[in-house]
């Protein structure tokens, strides 16, 4: 979102079909300015809520996510996530660093599913008591 001055603004995401959600037990939107700090913050939303909306045709449910934003200067572009951003290099660093420790790597069993569209190699990961028992191993 691309702001032009300073104000708050209330964002409402209609049509959600999940029953239970984390909103609407804490869990924030996350936030990135790009005027303030580039990274994440998941406290700075306001008035969040996660609630049921309109019936559907088939007897189900919509919910609706709302919350507000204060965009604290002129001319910020501002980043919404509805869950703490993960990126793939961060799920990289992250499988490394267990397969390199002494005692967790003996639970995991990493494999190559495939390639993506990229070429980057897409991981499958076994984990259990006993990794010996993975497929391939």
């Amino acid at each position: 979102v691309r702001n032009a001055v300073p104000c708050t603004v209330a964002f409402h995401i209609i049509n959600l079909r999940k029953k239970k959600s984390l909103h609407s037990v804490g869990l924030q939107p996350h936030v990135m300015s790009m005027n303030h700090g580039r990274s994440w913050s998941p406290l700075v939303c306001t008035n969040v809520s996660y609630v049921q909306g309109q019936k559907k045709t088939a007897g189900e449910y919509y919910y609706t996510l709302s919350f507000s934003y204060c965009f604290r200067g002129p001319e910020d572009v501002v980043f919404f996530s509805f869950f703490t951003p993960y990126t793939f290099s961060t799920l990289r660093q992250f499988v490394t660093h267990v397969e390199r420790h002494p005692v967790h790597s003996k639970h995991m069993f990493r494999q190559e599913l495939c390639k993506s569209i990229a070429g980057a190699p897409v991981p499958v990961l076994w984990l259990s008591k006993n990794v010996s028992v993975a497929p391939g191993r």
